[in-house]
């Protein structure tokens, strides 16, 4: 499963279309709500992490992969240390 992770800790995924789906669909719905328009796929991920939301991705080996830009927020650590707690294998990738 593929979503942000907001300021808060709140799972962000695709309102329309497949739940789940890729990040950069998510970006293409969340980004607007903040009055940008990305360039490209890439630029979708550029300003995600600059309004402060983490991407993450649930592997099925029960993997968690966490990437953000800076640092988590606490209700981000909060969320990872939640699924820690449940036997998830935490994988965090900072951007710079």
């Amino acid at each position: 499963m593929r979503y942000f992770l907001d300021k808060i800790g709140a799972k962000t995924m695709r309102m329309q279309g497949h739940p789940g789906g890729g990040h950069v669909a998510i970006a293409r719905e969340v980004l607007p709500r903040h009055g940008i328009a990305p360039a490209d796929d890439g630029d979708c991920y550029t300003q995600m992490f600059a309004l402060k939301y983490a991407r993450v991705v649930e592997h099925p080996d029960c993997v968690l992969e966490v990437e953000f830009k800076g640092r988590l927020t606490t209700g981000q650590r909060n969320f990872v240390e939640g699924m820690k707690n449940q036997g998830w294998s935490i994988r965090l990738l900072r951007r710079n």
